[in-house]
């Protein structure tokens, strides 16, 4: 049996995302899928940039996707969603309740002596919100200054 990207797009289907617990097929996750033969690469774009749970979603990728008839390999290349796609990421989880009100994707300091990346989460209110959009002129980070 050969190998197709419908295929393989089902076999991800039930892969859930390590942090937010959904299908990396229904968050728009996966990319694509390259096909030579029996070799397979699934492109998926991460929504946590420098994310440590990135081995754990690879592993889970490659678990689905192994069963597959005819695949002999499979690559997965992950890179960070890019501003439009955490947009459209934003979207679907709003329909779930979950609502990505603020974000910051880029280089910026965090610290001067941490390397990987930064994650927040809070629960907004209209005061936080304000401190939030409050211009920023620091060395690091700068807007509405």
């Amino acid at each position: 049996m050969a190998v197709t990207e419908p295929l393989v797009i089902e076999a991800l289907r039930p892969v859930q995302d390590p942090e937010l617990h959904r299908s990396i097929v229904d968050l728009g996750m996966v990319q694509g899928v390259a096909i030579d033969g029996g070799r397979v690469v699934v492109a998926v774009a991460s929504p946590l940039p420098g994310d440590a749970s990135r081995a754990e979603l690879t592993r889970r990728i490659v678990d689905a996707a192994v069963p597959v008839q005819g695949i002999d390999r499979i690559d997965v290349d992950l890179r960070d969603m890019r501003e439009d796609e955490l947009e459209d990421l934003a979207k679907i989880l709003k329909g779930k309740n979950i609502t990505i009100a603020r974000n910051l994707v880029g280089s910026y300091i965090t610290s001067l002596e941490m390397a990987g990346c930064s994650i927040t989460l809070l629960k907004l209110d209209d005061e936080l919100t304000k401190l939030w959009d409050a211009p920023v002129h620091t060395p690091a980070l700068r807007w509405g200054a």
